[in-house]
């Protein structure tokens, strides 16, 4: 008879807890089974034909052990129509805005030249300059659309849809049958216990009026069939910006959702693992020996559904914005390379990263102001560790003369100072920085409204720039003031 009280190692049954390791990368890719979701499938039809192709031969490498759940194969052909279509509408729009832009251009030339009392001439020269620089862009955007080889009107018969028909053959025996209709409703029932309770997954999709618990429903028949089907489980997911997929500590996206990590060890005593389809892409290149381009890698990065969108982090579930690393020091307003001490005890993400997610661009604002006022060192690991127990409404964090942290309401500051036996070492406005970090997020947005992408050639010198020359008249313009009051913020 076993022990019931047999112990176990200290991260047993905590797996959830830790990134996976390479070797782990290595494992599942080679030996488990690979879920894919709706938008990875949909992902064939959104990339260009050359990123496809490699994109299914990874699939094909790993046609005897892919699974996709029933929910899945029902919401792909549902979309599959719309994610062409939205793919045309994407390259049609930016020619669009191109084409306003230049207008705009040759309306402002014009302007400058008549208040300039400059001559024809002038204008007639920067203004070719202009178009032969327009024509060229032009030009670009005209070949990446002649290079898209599908059309929504094409793919309404199955013989005329080379995804669809490729991916049959690469999908055969391996699409789950429709649940039982009393399992649907047992599926229904959990997936709306679940939203309500805030458990992961998709209970963020609550409230849409449609599918609501779609989410939920493929996953439980993932569970289903890896259950049956004992195995380490790879999840092909790219709806991981809502956060009710994914566990991330710090702003640091560690790896699934630790209750959907416990869930399938209960089920399987097997791992469970998660990647987009741009993550599934680079690592096959490199554990399973897919020869993938890097060209299509980034492509897949920033497809639509994979890229999170670059705009203010307000709201319920902002800490799953992403913002690219280049912008930091123009938005914590010192250089980034100053929060490398704290980046080595892994508060932070390295400055490598492409990417940070919103926490972490807001604790790196903390230490850009405690290093304001010359705040030591360990003073600021302890702020950092502070943040992670900062009660809703306690906004003061007062820290001591001897490091120690504590969160307070505004109204009380002076009480509680009072009552120490000495004057602290520094009083953050906790609300003040977070306010201060959005409004400059929100200027950086306002002056390049809805298209990422332009922010991509600035480098931080050129960010800088613009802090320093546009921001003070933004913030007159929408305060009143040349600053930030502690008011204000408020």
């Amino acid at each position: 008879m076993s022990d019931p009280f047999e112990l176990v190692n200290l991260g047993d049954t905590f797996g959830g807890y830790y990134r996976a390791s390479d070797e782990d990368w290595a494992r599942v890719l080679q030996t488990g089974l690979v879920v894919l979701d709706t938008n990875a499938l949909l992902d064939l039809y959104r990339l260009s034909p050359l990123a496809r192709d490699e994109l299914f031969k990874v699939l094909e490498t790993l046609k005897d052990r892919l699974f996709v759940p029933h929910q899945v194969a029902s919401e792909f052909h549902k979309r599959r129509l719309d994610a062409v279509a939205d793919r045309i509408a994407e390259i049609q729009g930016a020619a669009t805005t191109m084409r306003d832009h230049a207008q705009k251009v040759r309306g402002l030339l014009r302007t400058v030249s008549r208040r300039a009392h400059a001559g024809d001439a002038a204008v007639d020269s920067l203004l070719s300059q202009f178009v032969a620089a327009f024509d060229g862009a032009s030009e670009f955007v005209d070949q990446v659309a002649s290079e898209y080889d599908l059309e929504p009107e094409r793919l309404l018969l199955k013989s005329d849809d080379p995804v669809l028909l490729r991916l049959e053959t690469v999908l055969q025996g391996r699409v789950a049958p429709q649940p039982p209709v009393h399992q649907l409703e047992a599926d229904r029932e959990e997936g709306s216990r679940r939203a309500d309770a805030e458990l992961p997954p998709g209970f963020k999709d609550a409230k849409k009026e449609a599918n609501s618990f779609g989410d939920y429903l493929w996953w439980a028949e993932v569970v289903r069939y890896a259950a049956a089907h004992p195995a380490d489980v790879l999840l092909v997911c790219n709806d991981v910006a809502k956060g009710d997929w994914t566990y991330d500590k710090r702003g640091m996206r560690v790896g699934p959702a630790t209750e959907l990590v416990e869930e399938m060890a209960a089920a399987t005593g097997r791992h469970l693992l998660m990647c987009t389809t741009a993550e599934l892409l680079d690592r096959a290149a490199k554990h399973l020996k897919v020869n993938i381009s890097a060209n299509t890698v980034s492509e897949t990065r920033h497809l639509p559904e994979t890229l999170i969108e670059f705009k203010s982090a307000r709201g319920k579930g902002s800490h799953h914005r992403v913002i690219p690393n280049r912008l930091l020091r123009a938005l914590i307003g010192t250089d980034p390379r100053r929060l490398q001490p704290w980046i080595e005890q892994d508060y932070l993400p390295d400055l490598a990263d492409d990417m940070w997610l919103w926490d972490s661009v807001r604790s790196a604002a903390v230490v850009a102001e405690c290093l304001s006022q010359e705040m030591p060192p360990r003073f600021i690991a302890n702020v950092l560790d502070a943040l992670d127990e900062r009660v809703a409404g306690k906004n003061q964090l007062v820290v001591a003369s001897d490091g120690q942290c504590s969160w307070v309401r505004r109204r009380d500051v002076d009480a509680f100072v009072a009552q120490l036996d000495k004057e602290p070492q520094a009083v953050l406005d906790y609300r003040l920085v977070d306010t201060r970090l959005h409004r400059r997020l929100s200027a950086l947005e306002a002056k390049y409204p809805g298209d990422p992408d332009l922010l991509e050639g600035l480098d931080e010198d050129a960010l800088m720039v613009y802090w320093s020359n546009d921001l003070a008249g933004w913030i007159r313009a929408n305060t009143g003031t040349g600053t930030w009051s502690e008011d204000e913020a408020g």
